[in-house]
């Protein structure tokens, strides 16, 4: 992705943070939310063609239920930070209907890691630099930004994801130009691999 195709995601996204919430709850959610047609991240079933038989038991499942908890409180109003809003629209919305942007953002978070890493290893199979809102390859960046205790209690995950770098390595360095991104690849195949 050029420059200025991304410089105008980013401003997409950016413009979208401000817009009305574009989830939809689940069916047995108490109220519904409007969803924004302007959403810039694909949807993660545009990823699975085939939902691993691992991912089944989340597909139908709230982040509430994934949790074990309610979501706190009421819907926040506009004044009320970004990941405040996101998070709690994403409580009462079936994983199903997450997109890569809303992945990206619980990894990011650190939330529901048992359920997500996989979820994002399986979309980053279908396309190892899909993006959330805001540039090629950055759900596989929050990934690399895991702490190491995280990557060094799974190592079976961890050596699926060298794999998976290596099989894409020149994919990879023509279609990126994020000297972060690079960097944070090479030092995670140095590390696990």
């Amino acid at each position: 992705m050029n420059k200025n195709k991304r410089l105008l995601k980013k401003l997409n996204a950016i413009k979208g943070i401000t817009a009305k919430p574009r989830y939809q709850r689940a069916d047995d959610a108490p109220e519904s939310i409007a969803i924004d047609d302007a959403a810039v991240s694909r949807p993660v079933m545009d990823y699975l063609h085939d939902v691993p038989s691992a991912l089944k038991p989340i597909m139908g499942k709230t982040l509430s239920q994934l949790l074990h908890e309610r979501r706190p409180g009421e819907l926040p109003t506009l004044p009320t930070s970004y990941p405040v809003r996101h998070m709690h629209e994403l409580y009462d919305t079936v994983v199903s209907r997450f997109t890569v942007e809303d992945v990206r953002f619980l990894i990011a978070q650190q939330t529901a890691l048992e359920e997500m890493v996989p979820l994002a290893m399986c979309i980053l199979e279908e396309d190892i630099l899909a993006s959330g809102d805001f540039y090629d390859g950055d759900l596989l960046q929050a990934l690399l930004r895991l702490p190491d205790d995280y990557w060094m209690s799974r190592p079976a995950i961890a050596s699926m994801l060298v794999k998976m770098l290596k099989a894409e390595n020149n994919y990879i360095a023509e279609g990126i130009d994020d000297k972060d991104l690079q960097e944070n690849i090479n030092r995670f195949m140095e590390r696990y691999q």
